[in-house]
């Protein structure tokens, strides 16, 4: 059905342009459903490619020791940071159908380090690094003519390299250890990729990555029993890339030499949307804890979790840049929680914080090549951030429980487009920063005191969405 009602389209197009000298700003005017692009591209055959990205991970450690007397600690580390790299794959198109096999080696500087118990006078810290991976993976998607919807997942490898040590200032004496693991796991994700011209495509996509769990140990400074530190090793990537496609037997003459969508309608964004999306947080929140009047503990909070919500805006257009603006809500139930201190039954401190849910209002600027709209996009964005601090002192509990109504900023990018009529749907990445937040607690008796922590807010957000445009 949706091939019938194209060849009609073009064959409506033809007869226009046969009677008629319609300039390009023309065209700029007509309906959606007349470009006929979609009949022309093809995405069979190999390609090869570059991206760029960012990738960051949420990985709770566990720290104990030979004597359970002793206590564990139980921090988070976030290694987080820009890679880039390359990918080649073949695809093979049947109908609308597309299915693919893709190989990427990325190269980058993903890396986090934390310090528990008294930092400075006893620490313990954990360093840990990913300063490459790669993956095969499969592909299936969908064409929609010039733009291709995938799904993808397969095998991911890696390199994790991890520093420890156990400094005790007392003495002062220092134990460490250099450990490096290649690691293998699995990933899934998705995207979208879109036609630029003649043979070159870019695409926006997000994957995540599972490469199991890490576990080393180190004598203890003061008494020599292993300390041993496990964590797994989990990794988010945003990235953005850009493939040239082999062979030119599926594209026209024109598109040979001109972009496949010039000589085709510019398609029309003007005017008012709404929509919905879906998609995945990882908090990645530097923080410190403090224990009369000493930092005792450095750490990431990374609390995660899918969210959902509504998205409204307004573009305007000017041949093919679009400027726009958009607001949005998101339900999230990004929650986190550590343990700093002893983590016994009967002594504990615990920090805890949770993002329910936020909103933005961005501007949009973007360019359109054929049904697909490239743009980045900033503003303003609140939340309103639940934290608590908590203290276990032989059966008594004390807490802190606070609200923090928040604002910051939001910026990210992404590609949007067409699907028929009035519809559209989008992948979009964004980055939020809200500033920070402190909070304290006393603890009475001789073991008490004062305890306080700090969190710099930071969210970042993969999601897809789908809008209806009212044009």
């Amino acid at each position: 059905m949706v091939w019938d009602f194209l060849r009609a389209a073009r064959g409506a197009a033809s007869l226009l342009l046969a009677v008629s000298t319609l300039s390009v700003a023309h065209a700029a005017d007509l309906p959606v459903k007349a470009s006929p692009v979609s009949r022309i591209y093809d995405w069979s055959g190999f390609y090869v490619g570059a991206n760029a990205g960012y990738g960051f991970g949420a990985n709770p450690v566990v720290q104990s020791f030979a004597a359970a007397s002793d206590g564990t600690n139980q921090p988070s580390l976030s290694p987080a940071g820009w890679f880039g790299g390359v990918q080649a794959g073949y695809n093979l198109q049947m109908s609308n159908l597309v299915v693919g096999i893709e190989g990427d080696f990325q190269a980058g500087a993903q890396r986090d380090s934390i310090c528990f118990d008294f930092c400075g006078v006893l620490t313990f810290q954990d360093s840990q690094r990913l300063p490459r991976f790669a993956t095969v993976r499969g592909r299936l998607g969908y064409a929609a003519g010039p733009v291709l919807f995938y799904a993808t997942g397969g095998a991911a490898f890696t390199k994790v390299e991890t520093s420890l040590s156990d400094f005790d200032g007392t003495i002062p004496k220092t134990t460490s250890g250099n450990f490096s693991d290649s690691k293998s796991g699995w990933t899934i994700g998705g995207g979208i990729e879109a036609a630029l011209w003649g043979n070159w495509t870019a695409k926006a996509e997000y994957l995540y990555l599972d490469f199991g769990h890490v576990t080393h140990a180190i004598p203890e400074t003061l008494n020599g029993q292993p300390e041993t530190f496990a964590n797994p090793v989990r990794d988010h990537i945003v990235r953005a890339g850009l493939n040239y496609r082999f062979g030119d037997g599926n594209l026209n003459a024109e598109s040979r030499v001109a972009p496949a969508w010039s000589t085709a309608p510019i398609y029309n964004w003007r005017g008012f949307y709404i929509g919905g999306n879906a998609g995945y947080g990882v908090e990645r929140s530097p923080g410190a804890f403090i224990g009369n009047g000493a930092t005792s503990d450095e750490f990431s909070s990374a609390p995660r979790s899918v969210l959902g919500g509504v998205q409204g805006g307004f573009n305007w257009q000017s041949e093919r840049w679009v400027l726009g603006v958009e607001a949005d809500y998101q339900f999230a139930k990004q929650k986190g929680d550590l343990c700093v201190s002893f983590c016994l039954p009967d002594q504990t401190i615990n920090v805890e914080h949770s993002l329910q849910w936020f909103s933005t209002l961005r501007g949009r600027v973007g360019y359109t090549s054929g049904p697909a709209l490239f743009y980045a996009t900033g503003g303003l964005a609140v939340t309103q951030v639940k934290s608590s601090l908590s203290a276990v002192d032989f059966s008594p509990v004390f807490a802190n429980d606070s609200k923090d109504n928040l604002t910051g900023y939001a910026v990210g990018g992404g590609i949007e487009t067409a699907l028929g009529g009035h519809w559209s749907a989008k992948v979009e990445y964004l980055y939020m920063d809200f500033g920070s937040i402190s909070h304290g607690l006393v603890v009475p008796g001789p073991d008490g005191g004062e305890f306080a922590f700090a969190l710099r807010v930071r969210d970042n957000i993969a999601r897809a969405g789908i809008n209806y445009r009212f044009d």
